[in-house]
């Protein structure tokens, strides 16, 4: 592999690292049923993917949060999924403003929750197999 594919490589890995480590804290503030923190960390997960998505196909990151959002939706639509763009559009966006705002409740959150897992293990499915695809590996987490 070149120096440049090793580079988007090593990319890739630290947006993936993010989300696991932000997936893995927002479990403990959704216990203590701190759900402004817990939203943007599951909103800094399903953004980390897709930015290793789009730093897989274009070599960039992504740094504006309306062309996160925009790919992410882009995403959705090439693979035609429509929960997946819901879960992107709607619910994730939800939960970035509620850090800032704060009006989502417990029943929110549990409503939200598993839509918003579902996009994660959606997104990082299509990761790792893009990653094959593309360099016949796939990501190791």
């Amino acid at each position: 592999m070149g120096t440049r594919v090793i580079e988007i490589l090593d990319i890739i890995k630290k947006y993936e690292n993010r989300a696991e480590e932000f997936y893995k804290n927002s479990k403990h503030f959704i216990s203590t049923n701190e759900f402004e923190k817990a939203g943007e960390l599951l909103w800094g997960c399903l953004s980390n993917y897709i930015n290793a998505i789009n730093v897989l196909y274009t070599g960039k990151s992504i740094s504006e949060h309306g062309k996160m959002v925009t790919t992410g939706k882009d995403i959705a639509l090439a693979i035609g999924d429509s929960r997946l763009l819901y879960a992107i559009d709607n619910i994730g966006q939800k939960l970035h403003a509620n850090y800032y705002h704060g009006f989502l409740k417990s029943d929110d959150m549990k409503q939200y929750y598993p839509e918003i897992l579902y996009a994660i293990t959606k997104l990082k499915e299509i990761l790792d197999l893009e990653l094959k695809k593309k360099f016949h590996t796939h990501s190791e987490s």
